[in-house]
């Protein structure tokens, strides 16, 4: 317990300090609720919340968004924002939103990790991936839609030792 405390404690210090991703001016970091309250001050709607999640709607880019906010069990500290926007009308569209999209991620954090074409049931799937973060971009093939992840990899690693300290007290 007291080693959960001073990681706890640790990652949220930092986490004020790390040059962490953002989406629309709101880094992945801190307790969930007052994420929340940012992305409402901003005028996004809260649609649902379940256990480890904020379902949030909005726009941007002049465009309907979803996003979706996943936070640690226990400490509540969000660890992962995906930005889901609308569907596009055909592939041509949906592929040259990716080429943006993918345009602006490379000139900020450089080539991706991985880049593949076909990937499962994505047209498109790119990563750039560094010691504290990774971002994901996705071009979905069923819906025609664009996905954006945020992570924030202190804070999901959190979520993975909070989630086996759960599991070891429940079996």
């Amino acid at each position: 317990m007291k080693k959960i405390f001073i990681l706890i404690t640790f990652l949220t210090s930092f986490n004020s300090l790390l040059i962490g991703q953002t989406f629309d001016g709101v880094a992945v970091s801190g307790n969930y609720l007052e994420v929340v309250k940012k992305f409402k001050a901003k005028k996004y709607k809260q649609t649902y919340e379940s256990e480890g999640s904020v379902h949030l709607k909005g726009k941007n880019l002049d465009k309907e968004i979803s996003l979706l906010i996943m936070y640690t069990p226990k400490s509540k500290q969000a660890y992962s924002f995906t930005v889901i926007f609308e569907e596009l009308g055909n592939e041509i569209l949906l592929e040259s939103e990716y080429d943006s999209f993918k345009a602006i991620f490379n000139e900020k954090y450089g080539e991706p990790s991985l880049n593949e074409k076909d990937y499962k049931i994505y047209k498109y799937f790119s990563i750039w991936e560094k010691e504290t973060y990774r971002v994901t971009l996705v071009a979905a093939k069923e819906k025609n839609q664009i996905l954006i992840g945020y992570y924030n990899l202190l804070n999901e690693n959190l979520n993975e030792i909070e989630k086996k300290q759960l599991m070891s007290k429940t079996y």
